[in-house]
Protein backbone atom coordinates (compact mmCIF):
# COMPACT_ATOMS: atom_id res chain seq x y z
CA UNK A 1 0.00 0.00 0.00
CA UNK A 2 1.14 3.59 -0.80
CA UNK A 3 0.29 7.17 -0.70
CA UNK A 4 2.08 9.98 -1.66
CA UNK A 5 3.36 10.47 2.23
CA UNK A 6 4.92 7.32 2.13
CA UNK A 7 5.97 4.13 0.67
CA UNK A 8 5.15 0.76 2.83
CA UNK A 9 7.22 -2.47 2.46
CA UNK A 10 6.76 -5.51 4.01
CA UNK A 11 9.47 -6.87 6.06
CA UNK A 12 10.27 -9.94 4.64
CA UNK A 13 10.64 -8.85 0.79
CA UNK A 14 12.52 -7.13 -1.52
CA UNK A 15 15.56 -5.24 -0.58
CA UNK A 16 14.89 -3.49 2.57
CA UNK A 17 13.48 -6.57 3.49
CA UNK A 18 16.47 -8.52 2.85
CA UNK A 19 18.25 -6.30 5.33
CA UNK A 20 15.87 -6.09 7.79
CA UNK A 21 16.32 -9.89 8.07
CA UNK A 22 20.20 -10.06 7.26
CA UNK A 23 21.52 -7.05 9.35
CA UNK A 24 23.90 -6.16 6.61
CA UNK A 25 24.59 -3.05 4.25
CA UNK A 26 23.58 -4.09 0.53
CA UNK A 27 24.93 -1.68 -2.22
CA UNK A 28 23.12 -2.23 -5.39
CA UNK A 29 24.83 -1.09 -8.45
CA UNK A 30 22.03 -1.89 -11.28
CA UNK A 31 18.46 -2.62 -9.44
CA UNK A 32 16.63 -3.24 -12.66
CA UNK A 33 18.84 -6.60 -12.81
CA UNK A 34 18.80 -7.61 -9.17
CA UNK A 35 15.28 -10.13 -8.63
CA UNK A 36 14.43 -8.51 -5.07
CA UNK A 37 13.69 -5.43 -6.51
CA UNK A 38 9.99 -4.02 -7.37
CA UNK A 39 10.04 -1.87 -9.75
CA UNK A 40 6.26 -1.29 -9.43
CA UNK A 41 6.50 2.48 -7.94
CA UNK A 42 8.74 3.40 -10.99
CA UNK A 43 6.60 2.16 -13.76
CA UNK A 44 3.46 4.13 -11.57
CA UNK A 45 5.11 7.27 -11.25
CA UNK A 46 7.92 7.35 -14.20
CA UNK A 47 10.58 7.66 -11.59
CA UNK A 48 14.12 5.73 -12.71
CA UNK A 49 16.31 4.02 -9.86
CA UNK A 50 19.73 4.00 -10.73
CA UNK A 51 21.35 2.70 -7.35
CA UNK A 52 20.35 1.79 -3.79
CA UNK A 53 22.30 2.24 -0.60
CA UNK A 54 20.77 0.05 1.98
CA UNK A 55 21.68 -0.18 5.81
CA UNK A 56 20.28 -1.43 9.08
CA UNK A 57 19.65 0.77 11.79
CA UNK A 58 19.99 -0.74 15.37
CA UNK A 59 19.31 0.72 18.72
CA UNK A 60 22.45 0.81 21.47
CA UNK A 61 21.36 -2.89 22.42
CA UNK A 62 22.08 -3.89 18.79
CA UNK A 63 18.15 -4.24 18.04
CA UNK A 64 16.94 -3.48 14.81
CA UNK A 65 14.99 -0.45 14.95
CA UNK A 66 14.81 0.53 11.27
CA UNK A 67 16.55 0.63 7.32
CA UNK A 68 17.94 3.64 6.12
CA UNK A 69 18.15 3.70 2.23
CA UNK A 70 19.42 6.41 -0.30
CA UNK A 71 18.43 6.03 -3.66
CA UNK A 72 20.47 7.52 -6.63
CA UNK A 73 23.67 9.63 -5.76
CA UNK A 74 23.86 12.72 -7.40
CA UNK A 75 26.29 13.31 -10.29
CA UNK A 76 27.36 9.87 -10.08
CA UNK A 77 26.03 6.75 -11.57
CA UNK A 78 26.25 4.37 -8.09
CA UNK A 79 27.06 4.43 -5.14
CA UNK A 80 30.81 3.75 -4.03
CA UNK A 81 32.93 2.55 -0.67
CA UNK A 82 33.15 5.75 0.89
CA UNK A 83 29.15 5.66 0.86
CA UNK A 84 28.73 2.56 2.82
CA UNK A 85 31.43 3.73 5.32
CA UNK A 86 29.32 7.33 5.29
CA UNK A 87 25.55 5.53 5.59
CA UNK A 88 26.41 3.28 8.23
CA UNK A 89 27.98 6.32 10.27
CA UNK A 90 24.76 7.88 9.61
CA UNK A 91 22.42 4.89 10.64
CA UNK A 92 24.35 4.63 13.83
CA UNK A 93 23.53 7.91 14.78
CA UNK A 94 20.11 7.47 13.64
CA UNK A 95 19.51 4.18 15.84
CA UNK A 96 20.76 6.84 18.87
CA UNK A 97 18.30 9.28 17.66
CA UNK A 98 15.58 7.25 17.35
CA UNK A 99 16.32 5.15 21.11
CA UNK A 100 16.57 8.35 22.92
CA UNK A 101 13.12 9.36 20.87
CA UNK A 102 11.68 6.80 22.54
CA UNK A 103 12.89 6.67 25.71
CA UNK A 104 12.19 10.49 26.13
CA UNK A 105 8.71 9.71 25.01
CA UNK A 106 8.49 6.80 27.93
CA UNK A 107 9.66 9.36 30.01
CA UNK A 108 6.90 11.55 29.39
CA UNK A 109 4.35 8.76 29.81
CA UNK A 110 5.89 7.91 32.86
CA UNK A 111 5.93 11.39 33.92
CA UNK A 112 2.45 11.62 33.20
CA UNK A 113 1.58 8.01 34.86
CA UNK A 114 3.14 9.21 38.09
CA UNK A 115 1.43 13.14 38.52
CA UNK A 116 -1.63 11.08 37.91
CA UNK A 117 -1.08 8.58 40.24
CA UNK A 118 -0.08 11.21 43.24
CA UNK A 119 -3.58 13.51 41.77
CA UNK A 120 -5.17 10.25 42.50
CA UNK A 121 -4.01 9.36 45.91
CA UNK A 122 -4.36 12.84 46.98
CA UNK A 123 -8.21 13.13 45.56
CA UNK A 124 -9.22 9.47 46.01
CA UNK A 125 -9.32 7.57 49.12
CA UNK A 126 -10.36 4.05 49.24
CA UNK A 127 -13.94 3.59 51.87
CA UNK A 128 -12.63 2.61 55.29
CA UNK A 129 -13.40 -1.09 56.28
CA UNK A 130 -15.95 0.63 58.99
CA UNK A 131 -17.94 2.82 56.30
CA UNK A 132 -18.35 -0.31 54.29
CA UNK A 133 -19.61 -1.93 57.62
CA UNK A 134 -22.02 0.58 58.29
CA UNK A 135 -23.17 0.65 54.53
CA UNK A 136 -24.19 -2.99 55.01
CA UNK A 137 -26.43 -2.34 58.25
CA UNK A 138 -28.79 -0.44 56.56
CA UNK A 139 -31.63 -2.00 55.41
CA UNK A 140 -31.87 -1.96 51.67
CA UNK A 141 -35.77 -1.55 50.61
CA UNK A 142 -36.45 -3.84 47.31
CA UNK A 143 -37.43 -2.24 44.42
CA UNK A 144 -40.65 -0.36 44.41
CA UNK A 145 -40.51 0.64 48.60
CA UNK A 146 -39.42 3.51 50.45
CA UNK A 147 -37.34 5.90 48.36
CA UNK A 148 -37.24 3.43 45.40
CA UNK A 149 -40.85 3.27 45.02
CA UNK A 150 -40.21 4.57 41.41
CA UNK A 151 -36.90 3.27 40.81
CA UNK A 152 -38.13 0.85 37.76
CA UNK A 153 -39.34 3.86 35.96
CA UNK A 154 -37.06 5.76 33.60
CA UNK A 155 -38.19 9.41 34.50
CA UNK A 156 -37.33 8.70 37.76
CA UNK A 157 -35.65 11.76 39.49
CA UNK A 158 -32.04 10.81 40.48
CA UNK A 159 -31.42 13.41 42.53
CA UNK A 160 -34.46 12.76 44.62
CA UNK A 161 -32.07 10.06 47.01
CA UNK A 162 -29.25 10.70 49.13
CA UNK A 163 -25.93 9.23 48.17
CA UNK A 164 -25.81 6.78 50.71
CA UNK A 165 -29.35 6.02 49.17
CA UNK A 166 -28.02 5.78 45.70
CA UNK A 167 -25.43 3.52 46.50
CA UNK A 168 -27.92 1.20 48.16
CA UNK A 169 -30.09 1.70 45.10
CA UNK A 170 -27.51 0.49 42.41
CA UNK A 171 -26.66 -2.33 44.81
CA UNK A 172 -30.46 -3.61 44.63
CA UNK A 173 -30.52 -2.92 40.58
CA UNK A 174 -27.49 -5.35 40.23
CA UNK A 175 -29.42 -7.62 42.52
CA UNK A 176 -32.43 -7.11 40.37
CA UNK A 177 -30.81 -7.58 37.15
CA UNK A 178 -28.72 -10.60 38.75
CA UNK A 179 -25.14 -8.76 37.97
CA UNK A 180 -24.45 -9.93 41.57
CA UNK A 181 -25.21 -13.74 41.07
CA UNK A 182 -23.11 -13.38 38.12
CA UNK A 183 -20.21 -11.88 39.70
CA UNK A 184 -20.20 -14.49 42.66
CA UNK A 185 -18.97 -11.14 44.60
CA UNK A 186 -19.21 -11.26 48.32
CA UNK A 187 -21.74 -8.52 49.79
CA UNK A 188 -18.71 -6.31 51.20
CA UNK A 189 -16.52 -6.78 47.99
CA UNK A 190 -19.59 -5.02 45.94
CA UNK A 191 -20.40 -2.84 48.64
CA UNK A 192 -16.71 -1.79 48.95
CA UNK A 193 -16.27 -1.19 44.79
CA UNK A 194 -20.08 1.19 44.69
CA UNK A 195 -18.40 3.08 47.34
CA UNK A 196 -15.14 2.97 45.94
CA UNK A 197 -16.21 4.65 42.46
CA UNK A 198 -18.68 6.85 44.53
CA UNK A 199 -15.36 8.47 46.15
CA UNK A 200 -13.51 8.10 42.81
CA UNK A 201 -16.32 10.65 41.26
CA UNK A 202 -15.05 14.70 41.58
CA UNK A 203 -17.40 17.10 42.47
CA UNK A 204 -17.67 19.05 39.16
CA UNK A 205 -20.66 20.63 38.08
CA UNK A 206 -21.96 18.03 36.16
CA UNK A 207 -19.91 14.98 35.36
CA UNK A 208 -20.70 13.70 38.93
CA UNK A 209 -21.56 11.00 41.04
CA UNK A 210 -24.82 11.96 40.79
CA UNK A 211 -24.85 11.83 36.62
CA UNK A 212 -23.29 8.78 37.46
CA UNK A 213 -26.11 7.09 39.26
CA UNK A 214 -28.49 8.40 36.68
CA UNK A 215 -26.96 6.68 33.57
CA UNK A 216 -26.68 3.60 36.12
CA UNK A 217 -30.53 4.08 36.67
CA UNK A 218 -31.11 4.47 32.90
CA UNK A 219 -29.40 1.74 32.38
CA UNK A 220 -30.83 -1.08 34.80
CA UNK A 221 -34.60 0.70 32.96
CA UNK A 222 -33.12 0.61 29.16
CA UNK A 223 -31.93 -2.91 30.21
CA UNK A 224 -35.47 -4.25 31.42
CA UNK A 225 -37.69 -2.44 29.27
CA UNK A 226 -35.72 -3.61 25.96
CA UNK A 227 -35.76 -7.45 27.69
CA UNK A 228 -31.78 -7.26 26.52
CA UNK A 229 -31.19 -10.05 28.77
CA UNK A 230 -32.77 -12.29 25.91
CA UNK A 231 -29.62 -10.72 23.43
CA UNK A 232 -26.77 -10.47 25.74
CA UNK A 233 -25.22 -12.82 28.30
CA UNK A 234 -25.41 -12.36 31.80
CA UNK A 235 -21.33 -11.18 31.70
CA UNK A 236 -22.32 -8.54 29.43
CA UNK A 237 -25.63 -7.35 31.17
CA UNK A 238 -23.16 -7.13 34.04
CA UNK A 239 -20.16 -5.35 31.95
CA UNK A 240 -23.27 -2.96 30.70
CA UNK A 241 -23.97 -1.72 34.42
CA UNK A 242 -20.35 -1.63 35.75
CA UNK A 243 -19.52 0.43 32.41
CA UNK A 244 -22.54 2.55 33.50
CA UNK A 245 -21.16 2.94 37.13
CA UNK A 246 -17.33 4.18 35.49
CA UNK A 247 -18.34 5.28 32.03
CA UNK A 248 -17.17 9.31 33.67
CA UNK A 249 -15.15 7.81 36.62
CA UNK A 250 -12.71 10.73 37.74
CA UNK A 251 -13.66 13.35 35.13
CA UNK A 252 -12.22 16.64 35.66
CA UNK A 253 -15.32 18.61 34.18
CA UNK A 254 -13.36 19.59 30.63
CA UNK A 255 -13.72 17.60 27.54
CA UNK A 256 -11.58 16.02 25.77
CA UNK A 257 -10.69 19.08 22.96
CA UNK A 258 -9.34 20.71 26.20
CA UNK A 259 -7.62 17.99 27.20
CA UNK A 260 -6.05 18.01 23.92
CA UNK A 261 -5.18 21.59 23.67
CA UNK A 262 -3.68 21.93 26.87
CA UNK A 263 -1.50 18.63 25.92
CA UNK A 264 -2.84 17.68 29.86
CA UNK A 265 -1.14 14.85 31.23
CA UNK A 266 -4.35 12.71 30.79
CA UNK A 267 -3.56 13.42 26.43
CA UNK A 268 0.05 12.85 26.99
CA UNK A 269 -0.34 9.30 28.62
CA UNK A 270 -3.12 7.88 26.82
CA UNK A 271 -2.44 9.34 23.15
CA UNK A 272 -5.57 8.75 21.97
CA UNK A 273 -8.63 10.55 20.24
CA UNK A 274 -10.23 9.89 23.49
CA UNK A 275 -8.19 10.46 26.46
CA UNK A 276 -10.72 10.84 29.01
CA UNK A 277 -12.92 7.91 28.25
CA UNK A 278 -9.32 5.74 27.97
CA UNK A 279 -8.77 6.98 31.23
CA UNK A 280 -12.50 6.18 32.54
CA UNK A 281 -12.14 2.96 31.88
CA UNK A 282 -8.62 2.61 32.99
CA UNK A 283 -9.32 4.00 36.69
CA UNK A 284 -12.73 1.60 36.69
CA UNK A 285 -10.48 -1.38 36.02
CA UNK A 286 -8.36 -0.40 38.50
CA UNK A 287 -11.34 -0.13 41.01
CA UNK A 288 -12.45 -3.47 40.07
CA UNK A 289 -9.31 -4.90 41.08
CA UNK A 290 -8.51 -3.38 44.19
CA UNK A 291 -11.77 -4.04 45.80
CA UNK A 292 -11.84 -7.64 44.19
CA UNK A 293 -15.66 -7.22 42.85
CA UNK A 294 -14.10 -9.70 40.00
CA UNK A 295 -12.30 -12.03 42.21
CA UNK A 296 -14.51 -15.05 40.98
CA UNK A 297 -15.18 -14.80 37.59
CA UNK A 298 -12.60 -16.93 35.08
CA UNK A 299 -10.64 -16.22 32.93
CA UNK A 300 -12.68 -16.40 29.58
CA UNK A 301 -15.88 -14.13 31.63
CA UNK A 302 -13.10 -11.55 32.72
CA UNK A 303 -12.03 -10.99 29.34
CA UNK A 304 -15.57 -10.57 27.65
CA UNK A 305 -16.37 -8.94 30.56
CA UNK A 306 -13.03 -5.95 30.21
CA UNK A 307 -13.66 -6.00 26.60
CA UNK A 308 -17.62 -4.99 26.65
CA UNK A 309 -17.26 -2.37 29.50
CA UNK A 310 -13.89 -0.99 27.25
CA UNK A 311 -16.22 -1.23 23.81
CA UNK A 312 -19.01 0.79 26.16
CA UNK A 313 -17.40 3.80 27.16
CA UNK A 314 -15.47 4.39 24.65
CA UNK A 315 -18.75 4.68 22.53
CA UNK A 316 -18.86 7.82 25.30
CA UNK A 317 -17.20 10.09 23.47
CA UNK A 318 -19.75 11.82 21.21
CA UNK A 319 -16.75 12.37 18.59
CA UNK A 320 -17.31 8.36 18.51
CA UNK A 321 -21.14 8.28 18.53
CA UNK A 322 -22.28 9.94 15.35
CA UNK A 323 -20.01 7.43 12.76
CA UNK A 324 -21.23 4.88 15.30
CA UNK A 325 -25.04 6.15 14.86
CA UNK A 326 -24.29 5.79 10.55
CA UNK A 327 -22.99 2.19 10.78
CA UNK A 328 -26.31 1.23 13.20
CA UNK A 329 -28.36 3.00 10.81
CA UNK A 330 -27.03 0.94 8.01
CA UNK A 331 -27.80 -2.29 9.74
CA UNK A 332 -30.89 -1.56 10.43
CA UNK A 333 -32.07 -0.82 6.70
CA UNK A 334 -30.15 -3.68 5.42
CA UNK A 335 -32.69 -5.68 8.38
CA UNK A 336 -35.55 -4.00 7.01
CA UNK A 337 -34.68 -4.94 3.37
CA UNK A 338 -34.49 -8.22 4.02
CA UNK A 339 -37.50 -8.51 6.06
CA UNK A 340 -35.13 -9.77 9.05
CA UNK A 341 -34.28 -8.36 12.67
CA UNK A 342 -30.88 -7.53 13.22
CA UNK A 343 -28.51 -10.52 13.93
CA UNK A 344 -26.98 -10.43 17.28
CA UNK A 345 -24.68 -13.29 16.48
CA UNK A 346 -22.82 -10.36 14.33
CA UNK A 347 -20.16 -9.26 16.74
CA UNK A 348 -20.16 -6.11 14.86
CA UNK A 349 -23.72 -5.43 15.05
CA UNK A 350 -23.65 -6.35 19.25
CA UNK A 351 -20.48 -3.86 19.42
CA UNK A 352 -22.67 -0.94 17.77
CA UNK A 353 -25.94 -1.89 19.73
CA UNK A 354 -23.89 -1.53 22.94
CA UNK A 355 -22.36 1.64 22.08
CA UNK A 356 -25.97 3.26 21.17
CA UNK A 357 -27.59 1.83 24.50
CA UNK A 358 -25.00 3.75 26.70
CA UNK A 359 -24.81 6.78 24.67
CA UNK A 360 -29.12 6.71 25.10
CA UNK A 361 -28.18 6.45 29.25
CA UNK A 362 -25.34 8.74 29.02
CA UNK A 363 -27.41 11.55 27.53
CA UNK A 364 -30.68 10.33 29.53
CA UNK A 365 -31.20 13.99 31.15
CA UNK A 366 -32.70 14.92 27.51
CA UNK A 367 -35.28 12.46 28.06
CA UNK A 368 -36.74 13.66 31.63
CA UNK A 369 -39.90 15.21 32.12
CA UNK A 370 -39.27 18.78 31.51
CA UNK A 371 -38.95 20.42 35.22
CA UNK A 372 -35.95 17.84 35.90
CA UNK A 373 -34.56 17.92 32.07
CA UNK A 374 -34.03 21.48 32.77
CA UNK A 375 -32.51 21.31 35.98
CA UNK A 376 -29.88 18.97 34.28
CA UNK A 377 -29.00 21.62 31.51
CA UNK A 378 -28.38 23.93 33.46
CA UNK A 379 -25.94 21.68 35.21
CA UNK A 380 -24.61 21.15 31.74
CA UNK A 381 -23.87 24.66 30.86
CA UNK A 382 -22.52 25.92 34.35
CA UNK A 383 -20.15 23.36 33.44
CA UNK A 384 -19.78 24.43 29.83
CA UNK A 385 -19.26 27.99 31.05
CA UNK A 386 -16.21 26.85 33.79
CA UNK A 387 -14.64 25.17 30.69
CA UNK A 388 -15.12 28.28 28.63
CA UNK A 389 -13.38 30.68 31.31
CA UNK A 390 -11.03 28.38 31.82
CA UNK A 391 -9.41 28.92 28.32
CA UNK A 392 -10.47 32.20 27.95
CA UNK A 393 -8.21 32.70 30.93
CA UNK A 394 -4.88 30.49 28.98
CA UNK A 395 -5.70 33.10 26.38
CA UNK A 396 -8.03 30.58 23.88
CA UNK A 397 -11.14 31.23 22.57
CA UNK A 398 -13.85 28.49 23.53
CA UNK A 399 -16.29 27.93 20.71
CA UNK A 400 -19.38 29.44 20.98
CA UNK A 401 -21.28 26.35 23.58
CA UNK A 402 -19.08 27.08 26.09
CA UNK A 403 -18.30 30.45 25.62
CA UNK A 404 -21.00 32.48 28.44
CA UNK A 405 -21.23 35.66 26.40
CA UNK A 406 -21.80 34.50 23.20
CA UNK A 407 -23.76 30.65 24.04
CA UNK A 408 -27.81 31.18 23.13
CA UNK A 409 -29.23 28.25 25.51
CA UNK A 410 -32.37 27.60 24.23
CA UNK A 411 -30.88 27.56 20.27
CA UNK A 412 -28.14 25.97 21.27
CA UNK A 413 -30.90 22.84 22.87
CA UNK A 414 -33.09 22.83 19.97
CA UNK A 415 -30.07 21.98 17.69
CA UNK A 416 -28.60 19.56 19.97
CA UNK A 417 -32.54 17.92 20.09
CA UNK A 418 -31.70 17.93 16.08
CA UNK A 419 -28.67 16.57 15.63
CA UNK A 420 -28.10 14.28 18.17
CA UNK A 421 -31.20 12.96 20.53
CA UNK A 422 -33.89 12.60 18.01
CA UNK A 423 -31.30 10.67 15.71
CA UNK A 424 -30.47 8.61 18.85
CA UNK A 425 -33.87 7.98 19.68
CA UNK A 426 -35.03 7.06 16.21
CA UNK A 427 -32.73 4.89 15.62
CA UNK A 428 -33.58 2.89 18.49
CA UNK A 429 -37.40 2.88 18.27
CA UNK A 430 -36.79 1.26 15.17
CA UNK A 431 -35.68 -2.21 16.88
CA UNK A 432 -36.95 -1.78 20.50
CA UNK A 433 -40.57 -0.12 20.27
CA UNK A 434 -40.94 0.16 23.81
CA UNK A 435 -38.41 2.89 23.70
CA UNK A 436 -40.83 4.84 22.20
CA UNK A 437 -42.45 7.23 25.37
CA UNK A 438 -38.30 8.23 25.82
CA UNK A 439 -38.62 9.53 22.08
CA UNK A 440 -41.54 11.43 22.73
CA UNK A 441 -40.46 12.73 25.74
CA UNK A 442 -37.46 14.29 23.76
CA UNK A 443 -39.90 15.67 21.54
CA UNK A 444 -41.97 17.24 23.75
CA UNK A 445 -38.79 18.83 25.97
CA UNK A 446 -37.79 19.81 22.07
CA UNK A 447 -40.78 21.24 21.13
CA UNK A 448 -40.40 23.58 24.51
CA UNK A 449 -36.95 24.69 23.83
CA UNK A 450 -38.20 25.76 20.25
CA UNK A 451 -41.02 27.62 21.92
CA UNK A 452 -38.49 29.56 24.34
CA UNK A 453 -36.75 30.29 20.60
CA UNK A 454 -39.74 31.86 18.88
CA UNK A 455 -40.74 33.37 22.25
CA UNK A 456 -37.03 35.02 22.28
CA UNK A 457 -37.49 36.02 18.54
CA UNK A 458 -41.02 37.73 19.34
CA UNK A 459 -39.30 39.35 22.24
CA UNK A 460 -36.30 41.34 20.19
CA UNK A 461 -35.94 42.87 16.86
CA UNK A 462 -32.14 42.02 16.81
CA UNK A 463 -31.16 39.83 13.78
CA UNK A 464 -28.22 38.45 16.06
CA UNK A 465 -29.23 35.92 18.62
CA UNK A 466 -28.84 37.19 21.90
CA UNK A 467 -26.78 34.90 24.59
CA UNK A 468 -29.58 33.45 27.07
CA UNK A 469 -27.52 33.16 30.45
CA UNK A 470 -28.57 30.42 33.12
CA UNK A 471 -30.44 32.74 35.00
CA UNK A 472 -32.80 33.14 32.26
CA UNK A 473 -33.59 29.01 31.50
CA UNK A 474 -36.63 28.41 33.14
CA UNK A 475 -37.59 26.80 36.06
CA UNK A 476 -41.23 24.76 35.08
Amino acid sequence: QSTWGAVRFPRNKGIIGDVATRGVTELVADPYSDARFNRSWDDSTGFRTRSLLTAPVRNSAQELVGVLQLVNKKGAATFGPEDVILVETFAAYCGIAIHNARTMDELRKEQSRARLALEILSVHVMPSDAAVSEMLERPSPALGEGPFTDLGDIFFAADSLTDDESVLAIVRMLAELRVTQTLRASPRALMLFVMAVRKSYRPVLYHNWLHAFSVVHAMFCNLRVGAWDQVFSPVEIAALMLAAIGHDVDHRGENNAFHKKQHSDLDQLYASTSPLEEHHFAHLVLLMERTGVLAHLDAADSQLLYATIRTAILATDLARHFPNLKVLNGMLDRAEAAGAPLDYANSEIRNTVIGALIVTCDLNTAIKRWPLHVAGARKIYEEFFSQGDREKSFGLEPIEMMDRARCNVNRQQVGFYDFIVKPLYNALVRFVPAYRPMLESAEFNRANWARLVEEENAATSNTQPMATTLTHLPTH
